[in-house]
């Protein structure tokens, strides 16, 4: 783990905040330099057939991943759940950019599950600009893969100038974000290609995080032991997903290649797994692509006729929904792709094609059933990128 001081800095606040902020101000220079050059929207634009590429080691990879993240920081994450439990916790804020947004989506029901209080996933910069809380009992756990990224500094910077409690969460040992936080925990991934570990491995760590608090605050080992053997079964159950759905996924990807808008819905921490699902699309291919609360799919037209939609439908109180929805979006001349347990009651509605993943604890799907979606980017982004005998490898 890495960590900054628990206390206020010896050379005092306001240098600290000083130091901070001429931090901050390097991490918005890089942003400026990055953001003058204009993102390619050419289908064979060769920097991102070469981060896609990158991309499927990274996904092959995350069992490791996860198992190095949950075994390596294990002692970190429990001296920081000590930490943090000195006084009680009563709201937490989970604040991120971009996929680090999405990570906290996905983890959000966990968290409240196990902690018992509020925890509100918010954007960095609203938290950061508009939303921050006064109550000195709240935490803020900020994520951000390559620890520089300005919004979350900025939001972390000002729950600690607050008095609030602060963990910074990045898969970059230099990370800058530490020596902001209160706390510093590292992820084991890498983030070569598009993310894919560096947001699972993530995950796996909020939910450690999440069972150690619990721990710290008197939950029995007994509550808790359903969680942690779920979680540690992710990286079998993702090698396993990898092993069994690359051939169907590719076959989607070919059916699909023409496609110039994909959607993806999911209600709880589905939401989370739908973003991620657009997200893939919209960094290894110039397609777009868009994420939908369950309920909202059908309050508007929201899938036209000729659109693909991928519903993520574990065991959970929204399956019925899920069923609505592949009936609405057939009706509406779409087509729709389910990823559903094995043993999930949608087996017998009719769809375009089921990708049937393990039935699990819902709270940690995101997890694994993120993992398709990444394979089905990563296929699309070698065939739009015209590498198609690459795309039907396994």
């Amino acid at each position: 783990m890495a960590e900054s001081s628990r206390k206020q800095p010896a050379a005092g606040r306001a240098t600290f905040e000083a130091d901070s902020l001429e931090l901050i101000a390097q991490m918005a220079a890089k942003d400026r330099a990055r953001e003058e050059k204009p993102l390619s929207q050419d289908a064979h634009d060769p920097d991102r057939l070469r981060r896609v590429r990158l991309t499927r080691g990274e996904i092959a990879d995350q069992p490791r991943c996860i198992e190095e993240t949950l075994r390596d920081e294990r002692s970190a994450i429990q001296m920081a759940a000590s930490v943090l439990t000195r006084r009680p916790i009563t709201h937490a804020y989970l604040v991120g950019c971009g996929d680090s947004l999405a990570v906290m989506l996905a983890m959000r029901g966990l968290l409240e599950q196990l902690l018992r209080i509020p925890c509100q996933p918010i954007q960095a910069l609203e938290y950061a600009y508009y939303y921050r809380p006064a109550d000195p009992e709240a935490l803020v756990v900020g994520l951000t893969s390559t620890g520089w990224t300005t919004k979350v500094a900025e939001a972390i910077l000002a729950a600690r100038m607050a008095g609030l409690r602060t963990v910074a969460l990045s898969n970059n040992a230099n990370a800058a974000i530490f020596s902001i936080a209160e706390i510093g925990l590292l992820v084991h991934a890498r983030r070569d290609g598009y993310p894919t570990q560096s947001s699972t491995a993530a995950m796996a760590l909020m939910a450690q995080l999440a069972i150690e608090l619990a721990r710290e605050q008197g939950m029995s080992d007994h509550d808790i032991a359903s969680y942690q053997r779920g979680l540690d079964g992710t990286p079998s159950q993702i090698h396993d997903v990898i092993e069994r759905h690359s051939k169907s996924v590719a076959d989607i990807a070919m059916r699909e290649v023409e496609a110039p808008l994909f959607l993806f819905a999911g209600g709880g921490p589905s939401f989370a797994t739908a973003t991620i699902g657009a997200a893939k699309i919209k960094e290894c291919t110039p397609r777009h692509a868009i994420a939908i609360e369950i309920e909202e799919y059908h309050h508007y037209l929201s899938q036209r006729a000729g659109e693909p939609l991928f519903l993520i439908a574990p065991s959970g109180p929204s399956v019925r929904r899920a069923a609505d929805s592949m009936r609405v979006g057939r009706a509406n001349g779409g087509r729709v792709y389910g990823l559903v347990p094995q043993d999930s009651e949608l087996l017998s509605t009719p769809s375009d094609g089921l990708l049937q993943l393990p039935t699990m604890e819902e709270l940690l799907t995101p997890l694994v059933y993120s993992v398709p979606l990444q394979l089905l980017a990563y296929k699309l982004g070698i065939l739009i990128g015209g590498a198609e005998e690459e795309a039907a490898k396994p």
